[in-house]
């Protein structure tokens, strides 16, 4: 612009304006003439070329990263639309980044944008304490991405069973996250009560929680808590050993052999010709017996028919226990003895008629009767005898057979016995 009203003007290209429109690089003059005066002046314009600020491609971060945004134009501004005047910032929010450059009066810009990708988020879960023995299956296959544990393997899950720190990369759209847990593995406080026992009611018998695992707790089934028990009846027997959440129950069943009772009872009388049956009474001990009897019979039960002392010895697994019984077999009923003949003549020898007995009685009488049917003897007792006289001696019987008569009531084993018994005697003198 010549800028001076009224001249007239002469640019180098022979226009005539006032102003000129340069839009190239090159040497610009002009000559104003006013009045007759005439001046030229001169300007030579260099072009400043567009500068590479190369801030580059849009590109992507993962969420919590930061990245520099650069130029490496030298300018004499610089200009970002986050209202930072350096050649270089640093970002983390997503958006788009714009650089204005001043070089001399030139503004030259360049944008990008910037997105910010989100990491993946996940959780193995809370550290776990587990039992040897257990599997802990991690399984992140819910997640979307790659997957690398801390053992290389690239599975979208994996099995445990020791103890350990265990971690997981997931990368998704070149972002990458991390977790990890630790895992305890506790030993199971294992113990071994035994086999199934019998074993004898006299014996201090235990049962034992041994288990190398220290600090635990034992339960049994009883009710006590002790490692140590000391069965007294029969039965199951249960034990759990507790450690660290982590428990073992085994169980046993201990029978106890019963003392050996038994009594083969009072002594017993009972009658010849019978037999009497000795029994310890055992059917209903539940272990296995041995019997071993006086006459050497090995059966449970005894049948004997003589007057004898009787043992018995029986034998559990535990003890041998004896008893002994006295059997006596004696005359039963009411038995009466009378001679069939006798020679009453004073010599001393067989000279009376008398009953032999060993009853008890509660009435009696006997009688004598000659053959006419007369009655010539008669007593009450029978302890009496009868010396061959007819009517308490009346005068002496002849020689002959007489008929005899005894009635009685009596007192037996069996019981009351009534009976009149009949018989003949020989006199001979």
């Amino acid at each position: 612009d010549a800028g001076l009203p009224g001249a007239e003007y002469e640019w180098q290209d022979g226009s005539g304006l006032q102003t000129f429109l340069a839009n190239a690089a090159g040497s610009y003059s002009v000559t104003v003439t006013l009045d007759y005066c005439s001046a030229t002046d001169e300007i030579v314009l260099e072009e400043i070329a567009q500068p590479d600020i190369n801030l580059g491609e849009d590109f992507a971060i993962c969420d919590g990263e930061s990245t520099d945004l650069s130029t490496d134009v030298i300018a004499d501004d610089y200009l970002w639309n986050t209202a930072e005047s350096s050649s270089s910032i640093t970002v983390t929010e997503a958006g788009e980044y714009t650089l204005e450059v001043t070089i001399g009066d030139c503004v030259f810009s360049e944008s990008l944008v910037l997105d910010v990708i989100d990491i993946p988020s996940f959780n193995l879960g809370v550290d776990l304490e587990q039992c040897d023995g257990d599997l802990v299956n991690l399984d992140v296959s819910t997640e979307p991405g790659t997957y690398e544990w801390q053992d290389g393997s690239t599975g979208a899950d994996l099995q445990i069973s020791s103890s350990g720190t265990y971690s997981v990369l997931i990368t998704e759209n070149g972002c990458t996250g991390f977790d990890e847990m630790e895992i305890v593995f506790y030993p199971i406080p294992e113990f071994e009560l035994g086999a199934d026992q019998t074993v004898c009611y006299y014996s201090n018998f235990q049962l034992e929680v041994d288990t190398d695992v220290e600090g635990i707790s034992v339960e049994w089934n009883t009710g006590q808590n002790s490692t140590i028990v000391v069965p007294g009846i029969s039965g199951n027997y249960q034990a759990t050993a507790s450690a660290d959440g982590c428990a073992f129950t085994d169980e046993v069943n201990i029978i106890f052999i019963e003392p050996l009772i038994f009594d083969l009872g009072e002594d017993r009388v009972g009658c010849k010709g019978q037999t009497a049956l000795l029994n310890p009474q055992l059917s209903e001990f539940a272990f296995p017996l041995t019997y071993l009897w006086s006459d050497d019979s090995v059966d449970s039960i005894l049948i004997v028919s003589q007057t004898s002392s009787y043992e018995i010895v029986v034998e559990t697994e535990c003890e041998v226990v004896t008893d002994e019984i006295h059997v006596l077999f004696e005359s039963c009923g009411c038995h009466i003895y009378t001679p069939n003949a006798f020679t009453p003549d004073q010599d001393g020898i067989n000279d009376y008629f008398s009953i032999d007995t060993e009853c008890v009685f509660e009435s009696f009488v006997w009688r004598i009767f000659n053959r006419d049917g007369d009655t010539i003897f008669e007593s009450f007792d029978p302890k009496a005898i009868w010396d061959g006289s007819a009517f308490e001696g009346e005068y002496y019987v002849p020689n002959d057979v007489y008929v005899w008569q005894i009635e009685y009531v009596s007192f037996t084993l069996e019981g009351t016995v009534a009976e009149t018994l009949m018989g003949h005697v020989t006199v001979i003198r």
